[in-house]
């Protein structure tokens, strides 16, 4: 199993988007967590990829700031508007589950690999 001394490394020279999946699923099998953490800012919510450090698990950031990656796609989203039957696409829960499976499939993750998910509005 890699250790703590392994992820470091391979963090501070920053791990680029078609690496991530590869590291993300040894540093999850090595201990990490991972949730999905939701904000809401003027009419657009977005779902982010947190995972945690190996030695705080409880402690979790943006996968882009602990790959330190600014680049990396780790969050998904939509602008809440008006759908064509007269609800916004917040009211339904269709819309929300769309933007997370898209973004668990873009680091190969299932729902089974996320410890939480967390809304914050």
């Amino acid at each position: 199993m890699k250790d703590t001394q392994y992820f470091e490394e391979l963090f501070n020279a920053g791990v680029e988007q078609e690496d991530a999946k590869n590291v993300l699923r040894q540093y999850l099998n090595a201990g990490a967590k991972a949730s999905l953490q939701w904000k809401y800012d003027m009419g657009v919510y977005l779902v982010y990829l947190h995972v945690s450090k190996l030695e705080e698990p409880n402690e979790q950031d943006q996968i882009s700031f602990v790959f330190r990656n600014s680049e990396l796609k780790d969050s998904n989203g939509f602008v809440d508007e008006i759908g064509k039957n007269g609800e916004a696409l917040s009211e339904g829960y269709e819309v929300f589950h769309s933007c997370e499976r898209e973004l668990l499939e873009a680091f190969s993750l299932t729902s089974q690999d996320i410890k939480e998910i967390i809304y914050t509005f």
